[in-house]
């Protein structure tokens, strides 16, 4: 998930240390990291605003992603 999110930059830092916009970039790695299928089961994630205070860099790879889980 690390790699997959381009978040490797933020291991070795203190979680109260990360901006905003880091802090989320991690909460969303977390929560898609719970719910990669492991079985059959349908998992649906339910997002508000899941973007906001992301720099544009971040916003690219994360709609890449929400693609990539889509499809």
């Amino acid at each position: 998930m690390v790699l997959l999110f381009a978040i490797s930059k933020f291991k070795d830092r203190n979680f109260l240390s990360l901006s905003g916009g880091e802090k989320q970039q991690v909460h969303f790695a977390h929560i898609v990291a719970q719910i990669i299928p492991q079985d059959d089961q349908l998992k649906i994630i339910l997002l508000d605003e899941p973007l906001n205070f992301l720099d544009p860099i971040s916003i690219i790879i994360n709609e890449s992603l929400k693609r990539d889980f889509i499809a």
